[in-house]
């Protein structure tokens, strides 16, 4: 068996138990967190970075570094002011 180049690097700072990079990975199983140690199954990790991503720690590694969060996604700009909608005749004029 062939090692991966993903791997949990030996760090100062230590897992925190958190799991964000077990929910962040889409292969179930691959990542599992026992005793506070992340233990990559490379027969089932697919490579993707991730668990590396989501990791607050930076304890996960791909090729030797740690990747970067994903941007947030930026909220749609508008795309123009909206036409007024017409109004109805009974909107228009009130009788008191």
């Amino acid at each position: 068996m062939t090692r991966a180049p993903w791997s949990v690097r030996p760090a100062t700072t230590v897992c925190i138990g958190c799991k964000l990079c077990e929910k962040a990975c889409p292969r179930e199983g691959a990542i599992v967190i026992e005793n506070f140690l992340a233990k990559i199954s490379y027969d089932i990790c697919i490579g993707c970075g991730l668990c590396s991503r989501a990791c607050p720690c930076k304890l996960i590694t791909v090729d030797g570094k740690v990747l970067p969060p994903l941007p947030k996604k930026k909220p749609a700009e508008p795309k123009g002011r909206c036409p007024p909608r017409p109004r109805s005749r009974t909107q228009g004029s009130r009788s008191s």
